[in-house]
């Protein structure tokens, strides 16, 4: 079983986009953009402070981030992500899946003990 872990590190929500950005987190992103196929990377979203936001998986964190961005009021406190990718999708809704379970991401509704749709 291979699995690559790639970190990224950033002190503003919208890194992508920055001049702040680290140059190897530019160089990371310009190698895996989006996921191979029958990949998915698992993304974990941090706050300055380093309390863990939310939790998500996406083929592709630039589409994922910028909808957060438009969609999510919590989405200006987001500081830093790691970012891992996944050997399939049932591996990244596995971990995903344990993550919301076990480390209790503040924005995170679905997984959770008690949540109704």
């Amino acid at each position: 079983r291979k699995e690559a872990t790639v970190r990224i590190r950033s002190i503003k929500p919208e890194f992508w986009r920055s001049e702040d950005i680290d140059p190897m987190d530019i160089q990371c992103f310009k190698e895996f953009g989006v996921a191979p196929p029958g990949q998915e990377f698992l993304y974990r979203l941090f706050d300055a402070e380093g309390a863990l936001l939310y939790v998500g998986i996406t083929w592709n964190p630039f589409v994922r981030w910028n909808a957060h961005k438009k969609s999510k009021p919590w989405w200006p406190d987001v500081a830093h992500a790691d970012v891992y990718l996944c050997r399939d999708d049932a591996d990244a809704r596995a971990w995903e899946t344990w993550c919301i379970k076990n480390l209790d991401p503040a924005h995170n509704k679905h997984q959770k003990k008690g949540w109704k749709p």
